[in-house]
C-alpha cells in the first residue's frame, strides 16, 4: 500500500485588465495533469508563507514579478488527492488572486516543470470562453471553475475561502 504524504500549496488566479483569467494546459502523455487546464502555481517551501510562495510560482511559471501583498485571498481552498505510483500526494491548495494592470507577457523563467520542453501552453481565457470551454469538453481544475470566477471578476475579494471541492 502506498503511503500518503501531504503537501501545502498555492494556485493563481491571475486575471488580466479585460478580465480573463490565464490558464495551463498540460499536454504531455504522462503527466498528472494531462489535458486539464489549471492555475499556475504549486507548493509552499518551509521557509516561506503562502503569500511569498505565491509570489515565487508566479514569477518561476510565469516571469511575471510582483511583491507577496500584491494578492487577494486566498479565494478558494482546494484538496486535491494525486495516486502516484511511489505514493499518494494529498495537496492542500489556497488559490490567490493577482489582477495584473494590463495584458501581461507570460514567459517561463528557470525551468518549471509545467513549461518544460514547450509541451505545456497557456491561454487567456474570457468568462464566455471558459462557458464555451464546458460546451466543448474542456476539463477544468477545479472543475467548477467555469461557475466560479464571474464572483472574482466583480472585484476585490473580501470574503472567508469557498471550498471548491475537486
Amino acid at each position: 500500500m502506498p503511503s500518503t504524504r501531504i503537501r501545502s500549496a498555492v494556485r493563481l488566479l491571475v486575471i488580466d485588465s479585460v478580465d480573463r483569467v490565464l490558464l495551463f494546459h498540460a499536454t504531455t502523455a504522462t503527466g498528472p495533469a494531462d489535458g486539464m487546464w489549471f492555475c499556475p502555481g504549486g507548493g509552499i517551501e518551509a521557509d516561506e508563507s503562502d503569500r511569498e510562495a505565491a509570489a515565487r510560482e508566479l514569477r518561476e511559471e510565469t516571469g511575471l514579478v510582483v511583491e507577496p501583498d500584491a494578492f487577494e485571498g486566498p479565494v478558494w481552498n482546494r484538496r486535491h488527492l494525486l495516486e502516484r505510483s511511489e505514493d499518494v500526494l494529498d495537496q492542500r491548495e489556497q488559490f490567490f488572486v493577482y489582477r495584473a494592470p494590463n495584458i501581461p507577457t507570460i514567459q517561463a523563467v528557470g525551468d518549471p516543470w509545467s513549461l518544460r520542453d514547450g509541451r505545456q501552453i497557456y491561454r487567456w481565457w474570457s468568462r464566455g470562453d471558459l462557458k464555451a470551454g464546458l460546451e466543448d469538453a474542456a476539463v477544468f481544475a477545479p472543475r467548477s471553475l467555469p461557475d466560479l470566477i464571474p464572483d472574482i471578476l466583480v472585484g476585490r475579494w473580501d470574503g472567508p475561502p469557498i471550498d471548491v471541492g475537486v
